[in-house]
């Protein structure tokens, strides 16, 4: 600690000796290297801040089981329609990589890694809108782990989908709207996020309950 202490003592009393040009290029020949680590450092937190200003806030956190990866701003697009948010500001987090096979043995392990992601994220309020089979639909439904529809969203809107609408009577003899058939018509199929039906649902703990509502009402008001 000393010799760094007597070096940079002597590098200073040096410096104090040049004129201004020589200053600026004895900076350069001795701390050329530690300039360039501190340059690279603010340029990776300006670019990741920049990054993040231009994705924008997280609005509604969906995910999609059993999805195709695609990039699309459908549910950009469904939170405009049904909100007030500055979708410049805002952005809906869609998460496709999980996958449940519950027939097949040999995807145990995804199973098992998609139930506990799941498990925890509804536990911390960290999912808002879920889509998958009715098998997964109905493992989360039988916990009372979504809201019932027909408390939420608008009796005439939901009666005019009647056909699509799935209930589901728990263990404690409850039925409730759990979710809503995504059909051939739908935004999310046509988008190509899924090629059969699937169920989509709301969190009963979800965060971001009013944003999530406003996907299904934008689902609920395409052509089925």
């Amino acid at each position: 600690m000393s010799k760094i202490k007597e070096s940079l003592q002597k590098d200073l009393a040096t410096f104090k000796t040049l004129d201004k040009t020589e200053k600026l290029h004895f900076i350069w020949d001795y701390y050329k290297i530690p300039l360039f680590v501190i340059g690279m450092l603010l340029l990776i937190l300006v670019t990741q801040l920049v990054y993040s200003m231009g994705k924008g806030k997280d609005a509604v956190y969906v995910i999609l089981v059993n999805a195709n990866d695609v990039e699309s701003d459908l549910f950009d697009r469904y939170l405009e329609a049904e909100t007030d948010l500055n979708m410049k500001q805002y952005r809906a987090d869609v998460t496709t990589s999980y996958q449940f096979y519950p027939e097949e043995d040999l995807a145990a392990e995804v199973n098992r890694t998609t139930i506990e992601v799941l498990g925890t994220s509804f536990a911390i309020g960290d999912l808002d809108v879920l889509a998958g089979s009715q098998d997964l639909i109905d493992r989360y439904a039988a916990m009372n782990a979504f809201v019932d529809l027909r408390l939420l969203i608008d009796h005439d809107l939901l009666e005019a989908r009647e056909e699509d609408i799935y209930y589901y009577t728990n263990d404690n003899g409850d039925t409730i709207a759990a979710g809503i058939w995504l059909r051939a018509g739908s935004g999310i199929r046509q988008a190509g996020y899924y090629s059969e039906d699937v169920l989509i649902s709301v969190a009963s703990n979800a965060a971001n309950l009013d944003n999530a509502l406003a996907i299904v009402r934008s689902v609920l008001k395409e052509e089925p």
